[in-house]
């Protein structure tokens, strides 16, 4: 309303003492304001310092009611100030998600702490740290809140940015700055924003390069790092361009740097395991095993500097999955090269560091029944398991799904290595664990539910249930996540269609394989490198792996079509990029057997090369148990040494103890299927695997 105009002041001493007592109370009213003030700041102080000693001794719940208390206290005549309602709610939030599962009410803390904080100045500091706390709290609450996640990023990463241009002295703000420019860059990430992602570890790139020029930091090879594991996801997703090779070269460089700054070995364990471990893998997924050679020994040292280092551990994965991860990596560098005892070495460790990890969670990762409560264990110890998906709280959920994956990744490994060396019933049972997570956890494994039908393709193909083992693969072809992983499963399918005793099995095996090597060959056409590996910096290759592994199923279709000339060409690249580059023994002795079973069909006048080359297929064979393969290599050793005694070029009887040993090794290996067939067990395994072929 319209005030009415002021009258003239009066001067008069009956004035002023009419005047006095309202002038009295006016003042008396702002004194109580201030006194009230001020003991609710005390109060507030007061319970801050009990919630800081009761959470040092450990008493977390305590410590909550303490800022519980004071966020109460905001709602009374006695409340505290804003700042200190922010304060109280960002620590409480911060409790509640370091040991809790109450994401929930860990984010209504952090939101209502930004509205307070929202009109206030000089808080910037806790802004930051709530924003980010509110960032986690939604990645913790899954992909439903990726969006908000990506905002609340957003805006930390400005309140950092504009903090540090006013302050550019002030280190706190730098740090700021690089932590929110990695989060922003993994909510990108999280949304499939190549671009975006990529673009903001460049510009943490940039500030790292203001502050340091060209030396060497830790934080230049996080951000490298960083990059590196973008470009990988992201040419794993088929979108170009990757630019996997200039990111790569990137992070090289940078940790060169870094290490010629002689920083101390222990400051810098973390971030030297992390980068080798990306490197590894960024081998592995390029197909180039063989590259990745030394890198089994150098990895276990790195581990071992991260389990005595005191250095602060950062966000990447928690110690116990980035060593169970390192050792699967370890386990398929030399898997292929057919040194199985220590592949397996490696996975059951990896194994037992995981299973660890999930009893600590309280997670069962095959479901099944709560384990019992011990003798002696009270209600209050009692624990709760989490024996199924709808039994997942929102942070054991976040927490365990890393250890999950993992455990199929290892238990997929250890299929490969049991298969290889024709131990089937291990073979059997595994795949039913398999079965069993992917049915208690299909929503958190639902990335990798194409690996389990693969594994099971794989163990369906070698127990001759080549019907079966297609429709597998095809499955997982068809929920494989990237375009690698898909072809792999139509390579697999045709394989399976081939090895179909069927008038039509060579045409659809072709069918399905050649449209994959068109795809690989117009990728490698584009850069003008058909028929060779390709290092280009933008636009990235196939795997070689996948390459060796379609020119190998399109060689061996188009040779029982008696297409000689085409299937001798195509086995021979595939040959030369399994022994060049993939290191995949297996592959390498299967192709040098049917190639030299071209050359002795087409030319037998002169077998020696033939000669060797069965003989180093049956070697290579032989160095990994592979039973089929070594039967496979003595039936064209026998062919070979008939041809040669008919040329006179063998010794008399060299063909007879070959077709000896040959007659004991393929009673080995029958031994092995009618030892199978007295399995109860395994056939139950069997059964079911071949009966819900869908289910996954």
């Amino acid at each position: 309303r319209a005030m009415p105009p002021r009258k003239k002041k009066a001067t008069s001493s009956a004035a002023k003492s009419l005047r006095t007592p309202n002038s009295t109370a006016k003042d008396e009213d702002v004194t109580m304001d201030d006194a009230q003030e001020a003991r609710s700041s005390d109060v507030a102080d007061a319970l801050f310092i009990l919630a800081r000693e009761l959470e040092d001794s450990g008493d977390v719940l305590g410590a909550l009611k303490a800022y519980e208390t004071i966020i109460e206290n905001s709602k009374t005549r006695a409340k505290c100030l804003p700042i200190d309602e922010a304060r109280a709610r960002v620590k409480a939030a911060g409790l509640l998600l370091r040991w809790t599962d109450n994401a929930t009410r860990a984010k209504t803390h952090l939101e209502a702490t930004q509205v307070l904080l929202k009109p206030l100045k000089r808080c910037e500091e806790l802004k930051c740290l709530g924003l980010s706390l509110l960032g986690r709290t939604y990645k913790i609450m899954g992909s439903d809140y990726r969006k908000q996640r990506y905002n609340a990023t957003q805006r930390g990463l400005v309140v950092a940015i504009g903090m540090r241009e006013r302050s550019p002295d002030d280190a706190i703000w730098t740090m700021w700055t690089f932590h929110y420019y990695l989060e922003h860059a993994d909510a990108s990430l999280a949304e499939e924003d190549y671009s975006a992602c990529e673009s903001f570890l460049d510009a943490g790139m940039k500030v790292v390069r203001s502050i340091h020029g060209e030396h060497g930091s830790r934080m230049e090879v996080l951000f490298t790092v960083a990059q590196l594991q973008r470009a990988l996801i992201q040419r794993a997703s088929g979108v170009e361009p990757a630019r996997v090779l200039a990111a790569a070269k990137n992070a090289d460089d940078a940790m060169s740097r870094m290490l010629a700054e002689n920083e101390a070995a222990e400051d810098t364990a973390r971030l030297r395991f992390h980068y080798a471990v990306i490197r590894t893998l960024a081998k592995l997924l390029e197909g180039d095993a063989l590259s990745a050679t030394n890198d089994r020994q150098k990895l276990r040292g790195l581990m071992r500097e991260v389990e005595q280092s005191s250095e602060a551990a950062y966000t990447w994965l928690p110690d116990p999955a980035a060593f169970a991860l390192c050792k699967i990596l370890m386990a398929e560098v030399c898997r292929p090269a057919g040194k199985l005892g220590d592949a397996l070495s490696d996975l059951t460790e990896a194994k037992e560091i995981i299973d660890g990890e999930l009893l600590t969670l309280g997670v069962l990762p095959q479901g099944g029944n709560a384990p019992k409560t011990e003798m002696g264990e009270s209600e209050e110890d009692e624990r709760l398991w989490v024996t199924c998906e709808d039994e997942m709280q929102l942070r054991v959920a976040n927490d365990c799904q890393p250890y999950l994956i993992l455990r199929v990744m290892c238990l997929e490994s250890i299929v490969a290595v049991a298969l290889t060396s024709c131990k089937y019933t291990v073979a059997l049972d595994v795949c039913c664990q398999l079965t069993d997570m992917i049915e208690t956890y299909p929503q958190t494994l639902s990335l990798v539910a194409s690996h389990v039908d693969m594994t099971v393709g794989h163990t369906l193909h070698s127990l001759g249930k080549f019907q079966q083992a297609s429709v597998r693969f095809m499955s997982a072809s068809a929920k494989a996540a990237t375009p690698s992983w898909r072809d792999v499963g139509t390579c697999c399918a045709a394989l399976s269609i081939l090895c179909i005793d069927e008038e039509s099995s060579q045409s659809r095996a072709l069918d399905i394989v050649n449209p994959v090597i068109r795809m690989h060959e117009a990728t490698l056409t584009q850069v003008g490198k058909k028929d060779k590996v390709v290092k280009d910096p933008n636009t990235s290759s196939p795997s070689v792996a996948d390459q060796a592994l379609a020119l190998f199923v399109a060689g061996y279709a188009l040779l029982q079509q008696s297409n000689i000339d085409e299937a001798k060409a195509r086995l021979g690249r595939a040959l030369k990029m399994a022994h060049g580059y993939s290191g995949n023994n297996q592959l390498v002795s299967m192709s040098l057997r049917l190639i030299a079973g071209i050359v002795i069909e087409t030319t037998k006048t002169d077998i020696s090369q033939s000669l060797d080359m069965v003989q180093s297929s049956f070697t290579l064979s032989k160095a990994q148990e592979d039973l089929p393969s070594q039967l496979a290599s003595l039936v064209d050793l026998i062919k070979i040494h008939e041809i040669q005694e008919q040329q006179g070029l063998a010794e008399e009887g060299q063909t007879a103890v070959l077709v000896d040993y040959e007659v004991r090794k393929r009673n080995q290996y029958e031994d092995k299927f009618t030892a199978l067939s007295a399995d109860e067990e395994a056939i139950e395994r069997l059964e079911r695997l071949i009966d819900n072929p869908n289910k996954l």
